[in-house]
C-alpha cells in the first residue's frame, strides 16, 4: 500500500483506544440524506468521516476526514477539475459551569492539534463505493499532490436555560484548519425537547476560503442556516441546511459505549430508518418518528427523500449531470393491531396525509456563474397514503442502549396528481414510466424504540 493512501487509516488507528472509554462516537456525513429540503447543488464536500472520545470529563479526542471534489469550474482554458482530502485530528478540553439557584449553564471548549492534506486516499475509497453501486468513477488530478501538515485549532463558547423538559441554548465558536483553507466564524441558538430526544437550531457563518474548492464551498455554507437533530442514544442524525443557497448536508453518528450499555426499559416513541422502493423503479429513503398517545395510537411525521445524480452513467458524460431531489412530507396517524408488545410478530396501519417536492435540474458546471445549469421541473403536488407494516421481533429481545430494535417490512400505496408522470420522465430514467395516481410500493428496515 502507498504510505499516501495508507494515512487515511490513520483515522481508524487514532481511535481504537476509544474502545475502552465510555463515550466514542464514529459518524458519516453526506449531502445525499437531505431529508428531501435542500436542492443539494455541488458544494464539493463528497463525503466526511468523524470521530471523537472521551478521555476524561473535561478533555475528548476528536478528529474529522473531509473529501473534496471539483467536478469542473470556469470555462475554456481556465476550466478547472481537481480534488483534496483532509484530515484533522485535535486534542480538546472544555469546562462547564451550572448552579443550583437558577436553571441556566455556560461553558468554553478549546481544541488544537494537527491538520494533513493532499492525496489521503479519499479518491480510492470514494471510487470503490461507486463500483459497488454501479456509479460512474469521479478521477481526478489531486492538487496539491504532496502531503501538507499545518495546526488545527477550533474554540466555543456555549450557554443555555433549561427547566428539565425545554432547554434553550446558544453560543458562538471560531475554526482555522489552514490545510481545509477555511476558517469559519459561527452564531447558534438552538431550542430542545428531552422528552422528543429532538433540537432545532439556527444559525449565522462567516465563511472565508482560499483556493477555488475552498471558496466555493464557502459560497455554500456561508450565511444563514438552520437544522434539526434526533438523539436515541447510541444512534444520532443532524442536518443543516442554508436556505440562501439551499445546499444541505447530513451526518449520521453511532455512540460505541452507549451501544453495549444497555439501559432500555419501555418506549413511548420509535424512529424508523428504511428504504422504500416505489413502482417504477425510484427509490426512497425514509426517516419517521412516531409518539405514542395512547396503547395503540401514535402521531408522527415520515420523510421521503430521493436526492443526488441517479443516472449511473446513463447520460453522465463530459458535459453535464442529471441531478435529482425528491421530498415527500406526511403527517401521520398509525394504530398497533396488538397492544401486546411481547408477541414476535405485530402489525400497524396508517394514514398519511402530506405534500411533495420534486426537482430535476441538468448540472453542467458547479459555479454558477459560468454554467449553464437549466431546472427541468420545479413542482409541488398534494400526496396521501397508506402504509402496514410487519414488525419482527418483542420489545426487549434486540436492545442496543437505550433502544429496543425491531425489522420491519411494509407495502402501502400513495397517490400524487397524474401528472407527476410528465415531471419523472425528465430525469431521464424512466424512458418507459407508466405513472398512475395510486403508486404501490414496498419497503424494509428497522425501527428503533425508546
Amino acid at each position: 500500500m502507498k504510505p499516501r493512501t495508507s494515512l487515511v487509516f490513520l483515522f481508524f488507528i487514532v481511535s481504537l483506544p476509544g474502545i475502552c472509554f465510555a463515550s466514542y462516537k464514529v459518524g458519516l456525513g453526506n449531502d445525499m440524506w437531505s431529508m428531501g429540503i435542500s436542492e443539494n447543488g455541488d458544494d464539493l464536500l463528497t463525503w466526511s468521516a468523524y470521530y471523537s472520545e472521551d478521555i476524561t470529563e473535561w478533555s475528548v479526542i476528536e478528529s474529522d476526514y473531509f473529501c473534496f471534489t471539483n467536478r469542473g469550474t470556469g470555462s475554456g482554458d481556465r476550466f478547472e477539475s481537481s480534488r483534496y482530502d483532509v484530515l484533522n485530528i485535535r486534542y480538546g478540553v472544555h469546562v462547564g459551569f451550572d448552579t443550583d439557584y437558577f436553571p441556566v449553564y455556560f461553558g468554553t471548549k478549546i481544541a488544537f492539534g494537527v491538520s494533513l492534506s493532499g492525496n489521503l486516499g479519499g479518491q480510492q475509497i470514494q471510487n470503490l463505493i461507486h463500483s459497488g453501486l454501479g456509479i460512474k468513477r469521479a478521477v481526478l488530478e489531486y492538487k496539491p499532490a504532496e502531503i501538507g501538515v499545518c495546526p488545527a485549532i477550533t474554540a466555543d463558547i456555549f450557554g443555555g436555560w433549561s427547566n428539565g423538559l425545554f432547554s434553550i441554548n446558544g453560543g458562538f465558536g471560531f475554526s482555522s484548519e489552514t490545510n481545509l483553507r477555511i476558517s469559519t466564524f459561527h452564531a447558534e441558538a438552538g431550542l430542545h425537547h428531552r422528552g422528543v430526544k429532538g433540537e432545532f437550531a439556527a444559525g449565522w457563518r462567516f465563511v472565508s476560503g482560499t483556493g477555488t474548492i475552498a471558496t466555493l464551498y464557502a459560497d455554500a455554507i456561508k450565511g444563514f442556516y438552520f437544522g434539526f437533530s434526533y438523539d436515541l442514544g447510541f444512534l444520532s442524525f443532524n442536518y443543516t441546511a442554508n436556505p440562501g443557497t439551499w445546499r444541505g448536508y447530513g451526518k449520521f453518528t453511532v455512540d460505541i459505549g452507549n451501544l453495549f450499555d444497555p439501559t432500555w426499559e419501555e418506549s413511548v416513541a420509535a424512529m424508523r430508518l428504511s428504504k422504500q422502493m416505489m413502482h417504477g423503479g425510484t427509490s426512497f429513503g425514509v426517516c419517521n418518528v412516531r409518539h405514542m398517545i395512547a396503547d395503540k395510537l401514535s402521531l408522527g411525521i415520515r420523510a421521503l427523500y430521493s436526492s443526488g445524480f441517479p443516472n449511473k452513467g446513463h447520460a453522465d458524460t463530459e458535459t453535464y449531470r442529471i441531478m435529482r431531489n425528491y421530498g415527500i412530507w406526511f403527517a401521520e396517524v398509525s394504530y398497533l393491531i396488538c397492544p401486546d408488545r411481547s408477541r414476535w410478530i405485530n402489525y400497524d396501519v396508517s394514514l398519511d396525509v402530506g405534500f411533495s417536492h420534486w426537482r430535476i435540474e441538468k448540472v453542467t458546471n458547479v459555479s454558477p456563474e459560468n454554467s449553464g445549469d437549466s431546472v427541468l421541473a420545479d413542482e409541488w403536488f398534494p400526496a396521501v397514503g397508506i402504509d402496514g407494516s410487519v414488525l419482527l421481533f418483542p420489545d426487549g429481545f434486540v436492545v442496543f442502549g437505550k433502544t429496543t430494535v425491531k425489522i420491519v417490512l411494509s407495502v402501502g400505496i400513495e397517490w400524487f396528481p397524474s401528472r407527476l408522470e410528465s415531471v419523472l420522465k425528465k430525469d431521464m430514467m424512466h424512458d418507459n414510466w407508466k405513472m398512475t395516481a395510486v403508486v404501490p410500493y414496498v419497503g424494509m428496515g428497522v425501527q428503533f424504540g425508546f
